[in-house]
């Protein structure tokens, strides 16, 4: 896990006939104990406190990623397929080119990652604004949470300064990539918001939104938490002025 911390590997967990809760809280559904909670507790008396605490971390960490989760008598080959299919995405995605001398970034970096660990539910989406003076490195923080976390999704879209472009344009960009289907064309904004809610409500996906500068792009792209899939989709909002922006997240 510290090497998936460091960007250094990438981890997709499969959850073998066990719960997510499970590994990470080492609690079964009724509250009693899990296994991984025995067996903690008894490297704990073997090996000490500060070993077992390394391990109860690692597997909070593991058990908050987003895997594939087989259940008892269920068929493995669509989680085979499942999983094929993740990390051939993951050895054909190119990561964005982030700046030439990223100064500062990775702390930064840090900082989003601690702040998308704050809530206590595993459903749900998240929306996230970054905001601050012009040239103060929004979008390039913005293409480092991308390249650090697009991988743990079932897609993900960087949309490229929405300020200057057509909304039309953007929603039809923001289905077509997160829908693989290059063809995919929107009519109007209205039936966007319509189609984006449709096609994407059980998606959970990364979309990261660069250059907003007014409240009819948030509600044209991403209007309201039930247009994507629960399941800890992210929605970044990059504002291009910090006194317009209010706050989002939910």
């Amino acid at each position: 896990m510290e090497c998936q911390n460091l960007g250094k590997i990438n981890v997709l967990p499969v959850f073998y006939k066990v719960s997510p809760v499970e590994v990470r809280l080492h609690e079964k559904e009724d509250g009693s104990k899990g296994c991984y909670q025995l067996a903690v507790e008894d490297m704990e008396a073997l090996h000490g406190t500060e070993m077992a605490n390394i391990w109860r971390k690692a597997l909070w960490e593991g058990g908050d990623l987003i895997g594939e989760v087989v259940q008892e008598g269920e068929d493995e080959g669509p989680v085979v397929q499942r999983i094929t299919e993740k990390v051939l995405k993951i050895l054909n995605r190119v990561p964005m080119e982030v700046a030439k001398y990223p100064t500062g970034i990775n702390s930064r970096l840090e900082d989003v990652r601690q702040l998308l660990h704050m809530t206590p539910h595993v459903d749900e989406v998240f929306m996230i604004g970054i905001h601050g003076i012009g040239g103060g490195g929004k979008t390039t923080l913005a293409k480092a949470i991308c390249n650090d976390i697009a991988d743990n999704f079932d897609d993900w879209c960087f949309l490229r300064d929405v300020r200057t472009t057509d909304l039309v344009l953007s929603q039809q960009t923001l289905l077509r990539q997160l829908l693989r289907e290059p063809n995919f064309s929107v009519p109007s904004v209205d039936m966007g918001k319509h189609l984006i809610k449709e096609r994407l409500c059980h998606k959970t996906v990364l979309v990261i939104i660069d250059n907003v500068d007014s409240s009819d792009q948030l509600d044209a792209l991403a209007g309201d938490l039930d247009w994507f899939g629960y399941g800890r989709t992210k929605i970044f909002f990059v504002f291009c002025q910090m006194m317009w922006c209010r706050r989002i997240m939910q």
